[in-house]
């Protein structure tokens, strides 16, 4: 029953590359795309009321339901090899993206969120091919050049190619449900939350579980500025208390008041990699365990971040930078990796050896010993 799904940095990173070489960005919605694929199980459904059947008798499904186990499975499989059958390369970093060459010497790009599809071309003249290719097996919407996707508004500078991502609406809607009433102006948060002693709750579990949820699809998409605050929020879901809530409110407050502020997508003159990282050593007072946090840009263009908690307690500063500077390398090296997969060897010139910035000078040299 397993279905992939793409990650939302291999997305900006598509987005990235796509802005640089100045190309076309499209998107396509797939119309009741489960319903496309074939069953390979045998079920049967009971009589549908208004339709005449003998009794006794069951329907068979031929087709993949919207509520099947295996209906994700089974329309990856069949877009997948229709994608392979048109020359598609799948991606080895990310199975969710394809690319194929053109005999201009140019590349073109796919990627898939389970019935949404972002194609990137170089031309016209190509992607309404690209999109005669798909249209010829499944209904589907074109929806133009690309304006929203996963709860994102997407807007694209004329003059530079800049491409800008909000979440504006999401967050109006998110306001509108999380706070009742607010001010004008937001006082400023307290610093990095200290320890609840109060034990009565304003929220149920639920109510606080969910907007931790909200909060995390705002951060991860375009809002690494609350990173650090969501990951200190979200720990306390199985214990907190009305000082948590009211810290969460204030979040919400703060994130409705700067709604307008966009992640951007810069043209750059390479596709070089940096990152930087930092922890903050044994900064939780309720354990000692420490933070990590760690951004990575392509270009000038961020494309991965996070905040999280160490899984140990360090002993010294030089043990929480140097497993901070071990988790971020991770996420660095696989944003080479899917870079050496997207660009082709004229490009690949430009995709040097990743920079990754550390302030502390015992994690540097032990990691370079």
């Amino acid at each position: 029953t397993y279905a992939p799904v793409s990650s939302y940095s291999s997305l900006l990173t598509l987005l990235n590359v796509a802005v640089t070489k100045k190309m076309i960005c499209h998107q396509v919605d797939f119309d009741a795309a489960f319903l496309n694929a074939p069953l390979q199980e045998d079920i049967y459904v009971k009589n549908i009321p208004g339709i005449s059947q003998s009794p006794g008798y069951v329907f068979k499904l031929k087709k993949t339901l919207y509520g099947l186990k295996q209906a994700p499975h089974e329309w990856w499989k069949l877009l997948k090899s229709k994608l392979l059958q048109l020359k598609w390369i799948q991606c080895v970093t990310d199975d969710c993206l394809f690319y194929r060459d053109l005999d201009s010497g140019h590349r073109e790009y796919i990627l898939v969120y389970v019935d949404d599809l972002v194609i990137v071309s170089p031309f016209d003249k190509t992607m309404s091919l690209i999109k005669a290719e798909l249209a010829s097996t499944f209904s589907m919407k074109d929806l133009g050049e690309i304006r929203h996707i996963l709860g994102m508004r997407v807007s694209r500078s004329n003059s530079d190619s800049t491409m800008y991502l909000d979440q504006s609406a999401l967050i109006d809607k998110y306001a509108k449900e999380y706070i009742p009433s607010f001010p004008s102006v937001v006082q400023r948060l307290p610093s990095l939350l200290p320890p609840s002693s109060s034990d009565s709750r304003r929220f149920t579990t639920l109510e606080y579980a969910s907007r931790i949820g909200a909060l995390s699809y705002v951060v991860r998409r375009t809002r690494p500025d609350l990173a650090a605050v969501c990951g200190v929020l979200a720990r306390k879901q199985s214990s907190f208390t009305t000082v948590d809530c009211e810290h969460l409110t204030k979040v919400f407050i703060y994130l409705y008041l700067t709604r307008e502020q966009s992640l951007s997508i810069v043209p750059g003159s390479d596709f070089s990699i940096q990152s930087y990282v930092d922890a903050d050593w044994a900064g939780n007072v309720e354990d000692r365990r420490s933070v990590s946090g760690s951004i990575v840009y392509v270009g000038k263009s961020p494309v991965l971040w996070g905040s999280k908690r160490q899984e140990t307690v360090a002993m010294s500063t030089m043990e929480s930078e140097y497993y901070a500077l071990s988790e971020s390398m991770k996420d660095t090296l696989m944003i080479k990796n899917l870079l050496g997969e997207l660009l082709q060897k004229k490009d690949t010139i430009d995709l040097q050896i990743p920079k990754v910035f550390c302030d502390n000078k015992a994690a540097i040299a032990t990691s370079l010993s």
